[in-house]
């Protein structure tokens, strides 16, 4: 006897980014994982739970293990590649800003480096583009201030 597929259903799931199983389009895991990973950390929002959230994201986002991501840290001397300053150091209460953020071409997929929310966040209101940056670097050093009388 052979198992009939209703693809219907299976258009309504998805997989869990945690064990690969099927579930419904309701979170990012199964009810099984999410229940593991609240008993394991004791409490959601916790700061073990967010390290795992960030392994997962990376993982799942940008193709890139925890241990290959820490070495770019370490190659970056845990800094910004743009301003140069340590995430942990730009005051901000949300957690993911106090990591390094994967920095990547949009049209490639190609990871370029890893950069301060603040960096990150300036690249994408510039559409990652080399000749707008350039134009607003070229703006911000002009000494073309205008006066309101």
């Amino acid at each position: 006897m052979s198992t009939r597929i209703d693809h219907n259903i299976i258009k309504q799931c998805k997989y869990c980014s945690y064990c690969g199983s099927n579930f419904p389009k309701n979170g990012r895991r199964c009810r099984t994982c999410k229940n593991s990973l609240l008993r394991k950390t004791r409490k959601y929002g916790s700061d073990e739970y967010y390290l795992l959230e960030h392994k997962i994201h990376i993982k799942r986002t940008y193709g890139l293990s925890i241990e290959k991501y820490n070495e770019m840290v370490l190659a970056q001397n845990g800094l910004c590649k743009i301003c140069g300053l340590d995430p942990k150091m730009l005051g901000t209460k949300e957690r993911k800003d106090r990591f390094l953020h994967v920095d990547h071409d949009h049209k490639t997929g190609l990871v370029r480096g890893l950069l301060c929310a603040k960096c990150n966040r300036a690249l994408g209101q510039l559409n990652d583009d080399p000749k707008i940056a350039l134009a607003a670097a070229y703006y911000l050093a002009s000494n073309n201030e205008i006066h309101i009388v």
